[in-house]
């Protein structure tokens, strides 16, 4: 929304197969949330969300590599 993406965008449009309109597009729908605030401290995780806020604990549990249809994120 504030444009810092924007580079980010007409580089993947100059690679892929979707205009940079095409892109923003995408990606506000995959990524769009109500969650207000994200802190993050340490291994303390803070989402806050109409004021209220929820902390978890993160404990690392090693990685994989997920391999999504596109469209499906």
């Amino acid at each position: 929304k504030e444009g810092k993406l924007k580079k980010v965008m007409q580089a993947k449009a100059k690679k892929g197969d979707m205009t940079e309109a095409e892109y923003n597009k995408y990606y506000d729908t995959g990524y769009k949330t109500d969650v207000e605030k994200i802190t993050i401290k340490g291994d303390q995780i803070t989402f806050t969300r109409n004021g209220k806020s929820a902390t978890a604990t993160y404990k690392y549990d090693g990685y994989k590599i997920l391999d999504y249809a596109k469209g499906n994120r």
